[in-house]
């Protein structure tokens, strides 16, 4: 998802499995939350470029690289938290 109009976005209660990249991609979005999601075996879990997403009680594991990757200008105080991965 992305793009500035891309804003109150609710990514809820979601299995996210077996992605060939990324489980979630947001570029260039306004608020988005991400909450209660499982996100597994996936390249990476969640990706974020340029954006001001809520992330709280996710549960990220066996992705094949890594968990969330924030890249550039990412949450500007919003909250990334209660998140759990291995």
């Amino acid at each position: 998802m992305g793009g500035f109009n891309s804003v109150n976005t609710f990514i809820v209660d979601n299995k996210i499995q077996g992605g060939r990249c990324e489980g979630i991609f947001i570029i260039e979005s306004g608020e988005v939350w991400i909450k209660k999601n499982h996100i597994f075996e996936n390249n990476d879990g969640i990706i974020i470029l340029s954006s001001v997403p809520i992330i709280k009680h996710n549960h990220i594991y066996n992705n094949k690289n890594m968990g969330i990757i924030c890249l550039k200008r990412c949450f500007n105080g919003h909250e990334c938290l209660t998140n759990y991965w291995k």
